[in-house]
């Protein structure tokens, strides 16, 4: 197992692309209509609306409403509420999932912090019984706010007592990991490369 995980006592994970696989493209095949696409790429999971759904700002049905203003979108209101709420379907697990139980198992303290949509987060919490097996979730939603904004990280911390030099994060985004850094946390940007055996 890579070394920083051994070497901290304090883990915590992202969710998207660290612990389950977000693949846009799939997603937009299984529940976009074909020939929408790359409209719903652009105007729905690139939007600034996205964003504001990890916030918990909006609700997937005012979201759609807001999207669908958009030329390309006119008139989808339906099909892009059919493609938030199943979304999350499409999630599978990644390796980082396979360490979560053997480092709770070595005593590690085990956190979440994660943007993610309160419908979507929902479903894969019912899902995923290893979500359990941590000490702490942070959810964008339920505190509308995001990484990598300082305070997001600040909350976690407060919240469950980290100490910043004995913690570790592992991101996808490189801006997150970078965010994690300059509070004191060991930074890990994943890439597929980490040693989770």
């Amino acid at each position: 197992m890579d070394i920083r995980l051994l070497h901290k006592g304090h883990i915590i994970f992202d969710i998207g692309n660290v612990l389950l696989r977000f693949d846009p493209e799939k997603a937009l095949e299984a529940f976009a209509p074909k020939d929408m696409q790359q409209a719903f790429l652009k105007h729905v999971v690139q939007s600034p609306e996205w964003q504001e759904l990890d916030r918990g700002t909006l609700t997937y049905e005012q979201a759609a409403k807001s999207v669908c203003r958009h030329e390309a979108l006119k008139g989808e209101e339906q099909n892009v509420l059919n493609f938030l709420y199943n979304f999350p379907k499409l999630k599978n697990e990644l390796p980082a999932i396979k360490a979560v139980s053997t480092l709770k198992q070595m005593g590690k303290k085990l956190y979440v912090l994660s943007n993610y949509h309160d419908p979507a987060f929902r479903y894969v919490y019912a899902k995923y019984p290893f979500f359990k097996l941590f000490d702490g979730l942070c959810i964008s939603c339920y505190h509308k706010l995001l990484k990598p904004e300082k305070a997001f990280y600040e909350l976690l911390i407060k919240q469950n007592n980290i100490p910043v030099e004995d913690a570790v994060f592992i991101d996808d985004m490189q801006v997150n990991v970078q965010a994690a850094e300059e509070l004191g946390i060991t930074g890990i940007h994943y890439k597929g490369d980490i040693d989770f055996e």
